[in-house]
């Protein structure tokens, strides 16, 4: 079995708040060039 380096783990919730800071900017930066805007990603549209 492969040895893990504990300096490497993360944890669920570490990998979920960069999952969240990450979608976030890309819907910020979608939004500031007109490809969608926020509402139309909430909207679903």
């Amino acid at each position: 079995m492969a040895h893990l380096d504990t300096r490497e783990i993360v944890t669920f919730r570490e990998l979920i708040i960069s999952e969240i800071i990450q979608t976030e900017a890309l819907i910020a930066l979608l939004d500031r060039k007109g490809i969608i805007s926020k509402q139309e990603l909430l909207d679903g549209e």
